[in-house]
């Protein structure tokens, strides 16, 4: 019996964002690299550059708690895959201090050599409406 091919880098941009901003830590971190670089773009609390699995994963854990765990990314628009990088399209739901936030993001994925996830950017099409949710 042959054992089954190693996961795709889109399968995992895939894992990764259906984890993000929810409490399945253990599973985000086993796709991180050790050198992983996490940004966020805007002016909001949840904006910023973390470097390494402890800080992603306490932004992580951050995400699921400012949203009480609402964090949803209910419809994927499109992937684009590349040599080094995924690109995922999706919309996102969360709720959090009496407020609903619906949005378009972009994630950038990069990988190393090892197919582990070695960059996450994150980038709102509505930026303004992140800044005013994640307060």
């Amino acid at each position: 019996m042959t054992a089954a091919p190693p996961p795709s880098r889109l399968q995992i941009a895939h894992q990764l964002a259906a984890h993000l901003g929810h409490r399945d830590f253990d599973k985000v971190a086993e796709l991180l690299s050790p050198e992983v670089t996490y940004r966020v773009e805007g002016n909001h609390v949840l904006a910023g550059r973390f470097h390494g699995p402890e800080e992603v994963m306490t932004h992580v854990q951050e995400v699921a708690e400012r949203t009480g765990d609402t964090y949803d990314p209910f419809k994927w628009d499109d992937w684009l895959v590349g040599d080094q990088h995924v690109a995922a399209l999706f919309r996102i739901r969360a709720q959090g201090h009496g407020a609903v936030f619906s949005a378009k993001i972009l994630v950038l994925f990069g990988f190393d050599s090892a197919d582990k996830v070695s960059e996450i950017r994150v980038f709102f099409d509505d930026a303004e409406g992140a800044d005013r949710f994640f307060i």
